[in-house]
């Protein structure tokens, strides 16, 4: 079955080197999705690559950081679950679809996230991280991220209840993110 329900955020400031591949991920996928790249006015041939691109929305602005172009890309997305992948980071093959999947037949949950396959910029395969669950203990205690920022999928209305990412933190806004979900 073929879903269209996932929006992807791509925030990218002079990532040519890696543009072609972290686009050509997404068209691999084996679901339609809606893929939104926000630039931050880059210099290099960002633009060039993604304008090859028909199906990649590009938003080009001037962001404090990281997390205000992945807010602005959120705001800007059409699809109940959404999800932000930095342009040096990709997807496992049908890993959108199963994503979607699991969605589906839950509908009463609003994030999910998993292992993160860590390749160094090579393309070597260097480690597995291993999510671990959230259980009541760590929610409120908690200190790190049980999951790496590419294994996570949410549901957009969590990002409007919780009024986006604080752009205040550079580095782990993600963190205050899911922080506040549980506060």
């Amino acid at each position: 079955q073929n879903f269209k329900m996932i929006s992807i955020i791509t925030p990218n400031l002079n990532g040519s080197k890696y543009l072609d591949a972290c686009i050509q991920n997404k068209i691999q996928q084996k679901l339609d999705i809606e893929y939104i790249i926000v630039d931050g006015y880059s210099t290099d041939k960002s633009h060039e690559i993604i304008k090859k691109y028909n199906f990649v929305n590009l938003i080009i602005k001037k962001d404090k950081n990281m997390y205000e172009a992945i807010n602005s890309g959120i705001h800007q997305s059409n699809h109940e679950i959404v999800t932000y992948i930095n342009v040096d980071d990709s997807y496992n093959n049908d890993v959108l679809e199963y994503v979607a999947n699991i969605f589906n037949s839950n509908p009463s949950i609003d994030f999910i996230y998993g292992d993160t396959n860590i390749i160094d910029n090579k393309g070597v395969f260097l480690y597995k991280y291993k999510g671990f669950k959230i259980r009541n203990f760590f929610r409120n205690n908690c200190s790190i991220i049980p999951w790496l920022q590419p294994s996570l999928f949410f549901r957009k209305k969590i990002f409007e209840k919780l009024g986006g990412f604080n752009t205040n933190y550079n580095f782990a806004s993600d963190y205050d993110f899911f922080k506040r979900q549980y506060v």
